[in-house]
């Protein structure tokens, strides 16, 4: 598919306020003049959704000489006058002018304040705001509003389903009388980002139903759910309802189940103190989870606490898996082509030669334990971990997973036995000698 061509259009703000430049097409498709905005800023962060909510960018129209702007953008239109300020409206809060201090993050990580970036400052989609008011900062993302009513192209549904490579076409189906995103659903707040793209919280316009939107700027993802078609009878993984994108764009859709209370990332963080039975629990029921996708033939690859969400309504909690985009085949993976994080990688596959096995998850399931114990990264300093070159990330695991079996460390001697044992059958160096926790097995 190809990238829409965009054209910039500087806005000139009153007195006090910032210059700003925005995104538009020569097509007019990113911009809808019938629903009036031309942008969305949404809460990243449960605060700022509480007390705020997600805000509208609503346009006003200065059209010097030749009314070009209000035929679709069908031509480069004249100079345009943006005014932001934060009010109240029926969709719950918009910006009609931008007057405050107002920092803006760029894709590089650069804080702008806005009041003083001046003309060449570039709002890219998925930017970061920060505006900062008199008792919190408020912290949105940047997302243009886009309407493809009409283009949507729907995942395949056929119940025989084939994973493609990433180069093969997509199977999909186009039907007309589809609404797109923003027009079905109401975006609350971010919930998560991640390298294949970010997932909101929204709320269906249609039936008020609450679920998951995650949505890829740069990514297809209908492998991740051509496979969940295969998993999805599998105990404790997150149900996916639908996929799409659009005919003329990029950006791909997964409709989710949502699931309340986090991910097990966000419990670590919390200092939640976890318990004997909480981690015997959460070690027997990712165990056969993930034993079912090794039956199926499948590794799952990039297990860790963001991609395990958690239901505290029970006690001991209830985990869900999620996030299948690299999980595949386990016969279609390459050697020193390794997927997943880091942090959670095995010894044996951090050289050109290591492959992902069954085995591969096996380990990262202990060190995942590992993390709800010690409140923190297994291998230390993160930063120090990644940077590292091959050979002293291989040396780092090794020398950590030998001082666990020694008890060097006082913590390890705190650990409940039965949980230390399961732990321990999980990260052994050797991979034929690890176990997942399958009582009765």
């Amino acid at each position: 598919m190809q990238n829409n061509k965009r054209k910039q259009v500087s806005s000139d703000l009153a007195s006090n306020t910032s210059k700003i430049r925005k995104y538009v097409t020569s097509d007019g498709c990113k911009l809808n003049i019938r629903d009036k905005y031309w942008g969305m800023l949404i809460p990243i962060n449960e605060e700022t959704s509480d007390r705020i909510g997600s805000i509208y960018l609503e346009a006003e129209y200065q059209t010097f000489g030749k009314n070009e702007t209000r035929n679709g953008y069908q031509h480069m239109p004249s100079d345009f006058e943006l005014h932001c300020m934060l009010s109240k409206n029926e969709h719950g809060m918009k910006i009609t002018k931008i007057c405050g201090n107002v920092t803006y993050i760029n894709p590089k990580g650069e804080d702008l304040i806005l009041n003083n970036a001046g003309d060449n400052t570039v709002i890219v989609e998925g930017c970061l705001f920060l505006i900062h008011l008199n008792e919190f900062t408020a912290k949105f993302k940047f997302l243009l509003w886009e309407c493809h009513c009409g283009s949507v192209l729907l995942y395949d549904k056929d119940d025989e389903i084939t994973i493609k490579g990433q180069d093969e076409e997509e199977i999909t189906n186009k039907d007309i009388n589809l609404q797109c995103a923003v027009h079905k659903y109401a975006i609350i707040r971010q919930l998560g980002q991640g390298g294949f793209g970010s997932v909101f919280k929204v709320r269906n316009q249609e039936n008020n139903e609450i679920c998951a939107l995650k949505c890829s700027w740069k990514y297809s993802l209908a492998r991740e759910y051509y496979m969940f078609k295969i998993i999805k009878e599998i105990p404790n993984v997150l149900q996916i309802f639908g996929g799409f994108n659009y005919e003329y764009t990029q950006k791909s859709f997964l409709i989710m189940e949502w699931i309340k209370d986090g991910t097990l990332y966000d419990l670590i963080k919390s200092e939640h103190r976890f318990t004997k039975e909480e981690l015997v629990s959460l070690a027997k029921n990712m165990s056969v989870t993930l034993n079912e996708f090794h039956e199926k033939g499948l590794v799952y690859r990039d297990l860790k606490p963001a991609n395990i969400l958690v239901d505290l309504s029970v006690t001991p909690f209830n985990i869900i898996l999620c996030d299948f985009g690299l999980c595949k085949e386990a016969e279609k993976i390459m050697p020193g082509r390794p997927g997943g994080t880091k942090a959670y990688f095995s010894p044996e596959i951090i050289n050109k030669y290591g492959k992902q096995t069954k085995f591969h998850d096996y380990f990262s399931l202990g060190i995942v334990l590992l993390e709800c114990i010690m409140q923190n990264k297994f291998y230390g300093n993160d930063k120090v971990f990644q940077d590292a070159s091959a050979i002293r990330q291989k040396q780092i695991i090794e020398k950590t997973c030998a001082q666990y079996f020694e008890r060097k460390h006082s913590w390890t001697k705190e650990i409940n036995d039965e949980v230390y044992n399961i732990i321990g059958d999980m990260i052994r160096i050797s991979p034929e000698e690890r176990k997942l926790f399958i009582p009765n097995a």
